[in-house]
């Protein structure tokens, strides 16, 4: 699974976070090979060794005409 992108967005970009604000990430993948649910797992308990705040959410390329995804890209900031 290649990461194509990693984008944060939500209230950390908007400014309007606080203190018991979650980090939402969006983690987008050319694809998913196997099943989805594994794979959303993992990144799920790799993000919480990082920090147990970190809310990701796995979307593939073929995602792109999501209207997720697209405010997505548009408001938030590629890490």
């Amino acid at each position: 699974m290649d990461t194509r992108s990693i984008i944060l967005y939500g209230s950390q970009v908007k400014g309007t976070s606080t203190e018991s604000s979650d980090i939402d990430i969006a983690v987008i993948v050319d694809d998913i090979p196997g099943d989805y649910l594994d794979s959303v797992a993992l990144l799920w308990r790799l993000s919480r060794k990082i920090n147990t705040d970190i809310e990701p959410v796995l979307l593939t390329a073929a995602d792109s005409d999501s209207g997720f995804l697209h405010t997505v890209r548009e408001t938030g900031i590629a890490v």
